[in-house]
């Protein structure tokens, strides 16, 4: 009955399935997955990869109330919450499934009767704009967002280009209808966040403005350009502050219908007569250079008024990128794993405008000639799965994506690629040098389109730069002492993962110095293995380990966002060296039994607010990313059938069609771009291998439709709900007895079978010639 309820959710949200109607891709796509809890995901219209992501606030609670962290503003990384009850506004840029957050600029409030400045209350909605809304009268597909206001009797829809989003208001009979634009809304917002703002009346159509914001990007600027369908008949723009130096303004009453305002606080109303059923249309176009060049987005992007038309197009992109990859398998199934396509595809952003300006990181005008210059790098999440996902289905972006990164390192003071940005800024959220294995796959994968010496140039300066997070102290020890930089561990691992993808770009560009250099440091995890516990653990300076240790402990003992039973099995580069260490391919596997069987205690929860119990089989994290290759594990240690019943058991649990169906942060489309490997039946381990390791396959066909025009075919054969081992394995034909497959068999084509059973065949690649890559022989 639960099965059959979340369906009727996913169906009936956004109104898709008519009968007699051939489904495409585009139709199975549920917005609403991962909008309540931990999904941290948004329901608003966005295309492929837009800046614009034009999506409903539900709240509009603070980052802090001038007291430090408030921790109820995490469910908001987002600015929306499936299970409350009222809108604040619409605003036009969000980040998908983020731990952390920013943005949520320009909101917009359609209303009726006396004009309210500010958001309200959830518990009193009518001290402000905000208004009631119900799921019933509310519903989203990609591209496109509609819902009612019931305070206003207000319908809205919402669609959007790449830098333009697109309103539609139909209002009531009314001599008081108006159109609020908050300047001081955002996610994640506190007093004092916007630096500065401005707003202009051009004409009586036409509005332009900017605002520069100190939050997660620290000097962060956005500029808009706001055409409306039907002239304004008055407007206020306010300024509530209290400004010591008023200047010779006073001149003015610079309250009504004065043209211009400039203040950390201006809220704007445009008001205007409407008859019953009237639509007042909105475009609203952004940029990270200038108005100038926020209005040419928004003539060159929707230069009429044709809402509907725009609509098309989004759904025509949608389509045409979900396409990229199709399936045959169950409803649920295909609702869950296109919906992760699309997830997949919010994030990164393209930042350059239609002229091909954008905004560096050295916060001057930048052209980019021969690349589109992207943001929103998530890339402790994202370079596990998501940019590996890239290299297969597009690898065009890929280009585009890494010159970005190599404009980022050229524009940037510290001369480092970059390790969590957006717009402009660099914020340093997490640890590792993550962009380096986005390089390193790319130019190992034979990715064109960006100068792979470049690349190599600012790989090895992103893992010199002494004064970043103990990068000086690892080199001078050979790991990361915890008494002077702190989750010593987690860095020392992740650490030595990109380390060694220098040295298999070095080996790649024929640079042996380098190579070898990269390849000791690869090995550095070794230096952390303490043989009393059979755990990697934090270290000081003067080679002791931190005590005291609690293995299962999330809090203070050298791990971020994991502990010693997890982060220990951080060596996805060199799993047989781990296996080595700790006693043998049997030992690796009762580890793993365990890790999967024994729940974490209570007591543990809630030590981070990213590792939460929904996200949780025993005390594996799937809600979090330092374990998402931790099921692949098995396979290194001659065990790959206890791999297969895993993958089927967690894409079971942790991904569900419904709002609170992800069971962790979406992370920028890590999440998401895990489930769309596993269902396939491999996932990069990896990155910079060049292999895929093979899990189990969950879906009965898949078909990757490549840039090339080649296809890569695979069939799970007799797969069902009880047949999820694989028996036999044929690659174009030819049986394999070996739990990977690599890259370019699959960029050449060609047809991968996998022929499944009721049990386990404890035969198949168990020799250690069978295994994948690790660097230890």
């Amino acid at each position: 009955m639960k099965k059959i309820f979340c369906l009727l959710i996913a169906v009936s949200s956004f109104s898709l399935f008519a009968q007699n109607k051939t489904k495409t891709p585009f139709d199975y796509v549920n917005p609403f997955i991962g909008t309540d809890d931990m999904g941290h995901t948004y329901p608003g219209a966005v295309v492929p990869f837009g800046l614009v992501q034009l999506s409903p606030e539900t709240d509009s609670v603070l980052y802090s109330q001038g007291k430090g962290y408030n921790p109820d503003v995490y469910k908001y990384c987002a600015g929306y919450q499936y299970a409350d009850k009222t809108i604040v506004g619409f605003s036009h840029t969000h980040m998908n499934g983020t731990g952390h957050s920013d943005l949520g600029d320009f909101l917009m409030m359609p209303m009726v009767g006396k004009i309210q400045f500010n958001p309200g209350t959830k518990e009193k909605p009518e001290s402000g704009y905000r208004s009631r809304f119900s799921h019933e009268k509310e519903s989203a597909r990609p591209g496109f967002y509609s819902v009612h206001l019931d305070d206003y009797n207000i319908d809205v829809e919402l669609t959007a280009s790449e830098r333009v989003g697109f309103h539609k208001y139909k209002f009531p009979k009314s001599d008081d209808a108006h159109i609020i634009l908050d300047m001081t809304a955002g996610i994640y917002n506190y007093e004092g966040k916007v630096v500065w703002s401005s707003v202009r009346v051009e004409n009586e159509s036409l509005v332009t403005g900017f605002r520069q914001t100190n939050g997660w990007a620290r000097t962060r600027y956005v500029y808009f350009a706001m055409e409306f369908s039907k002239p304004v008949k008055s407007y206020q723009l306010r300024n509530d502050e209290p400004s010591i130096y008023g200047g010779f303004w006073r001149k003015f009453n610079q309250n009504d219908n004065f043209p211009e305002r400039a203040g950390h606080k201006v809220k704007c109303a445009f008001n205007f007569n409407t008859e019953e059923g009237e639509e007042i249309l909105v475009k609203v176009a952004i940029s990270g250079v200038s108005t100038a060049n926020a209005l040419e987005n928004l003539k060159t992007e929707i230069p009429d008024w044709n809402f509907d038309k725009v609509v098309r197009q989004a759904k025509e992109k949608w389509n045409k990128e979900l396409s990229r990859i199709t399936i045959e398998a169950g409803e649920e199934k295909k609702i869950n794993f296109y919906t992760a396509m699309y997830h997949s595809f919010l994030n990164p952003n393209v930042f350059s405008d239609v002229n091909g300006e954008y905004r560096g990181l050295d916060q001057n005008i930048h052209k980019s000639k021969k690349f589109v210059n992207h943001t929103t790098f998530s890339l402790w999440d994202t370079y596990r799965a998501l940019h590996p996902l890239y290299t297969i289905i597009q690898q065009k972006r890929t280009g585009d994506i890494v010159n970005s990164m190599i404009a980022h390192y050229e524009q940037s003071v510290h001369k480092l690629l970059p390790v969590w940005s957006h717009w402009a800024n660099e914020n340093w959220c997490m640890i590792g040098y993550h962009a380096v294995p986005v390089l390193a796959d790319a130019v190992i994968k034979g990715i064109g389109g960006f100068d792979v010496h470049k690349a190599f140039e600012a790989a090895i300066a992103s893992a010199n730069y002494d004064p970043y997070d103990g990068i000086g102290a690892y080199k001078k020890y050979g790991y990361v002492p915890e008494d002077l930089s702190s989750n010593s561990a987690s860095k020392t691992l992740e650490y030595a993962f990109d380390d060694w993808t220098i040295h298999k770009m070095a080996v790649k560009l024929g640079r042996k110095n380098e190579a070898a250099e990269f390849l000791k440091r690869a090995n550095n995890y070794k230096n952390i293995f303490d043989k009393e516990t059979n755990f990697l653990r934090a270290k000081k300076s003067d080679g002791s380990f931190k005590m005291p240790f609690d293995a299962l402990s999330v809090a203070n003992q050298g791990y971020i966002e994991g502990n010693a039973w997890n982060y220990s099995l951080y060596v996805p580069h060199d799993v047989k060296g781990f296996i080595n260490l700790i006693g043998g391919k049997e030992k690796l596997v009762i580890w793993l039994d365990s890790l999967f069987a024994v729940d974490l205690p209570d007591k543990y929860l809630g030590e981070s607010e990213d590792v939460t119990k929904v996200g949780m089989i025993g005390n594996y994290v799937h809600g979090n990313e330092p374990s998402h290759h931790v099921p692949y594990m098995y396979n290194f240690a001659g065990a790959p059938w206890k791999t297969q019943g895993r993958i089927h058991q967690i894409v079971n649990t942790m991904y569900k069609p419904e709002p609170h169906g992800l069971c962790g942060n979406d992370d920028c489309g890590q999440m998401s771009a895990w489930y769309i490997f596993s269902v396939m039946g491999f996932y990069p381990v990896a990155p910079g291998s060049n292999q895929y390791v093979i899990g189990s396959p969950c879906i009965d066909k898949a078909v990757i439709n490549l840039e090339s025009g080649k296809k890569f075919n695979i069939f799970a054969e007799n797969l069902s709900e009880e047949n999820i081992y694989i028996k036999e394995v044929l690659l174009n034909g030819k049986s394999i007895n070996r739990s990977y497959i690599t890259h370019e068999e699959i960029i050449n084509g060609g047809n991968l079978i996998f022929k499944m059973d009721y049990k386990p065949n404890i035969n198949w690649a168990v020799d250690d010639s069978s295994f994948p890559y690790s660097m230890s022989k």
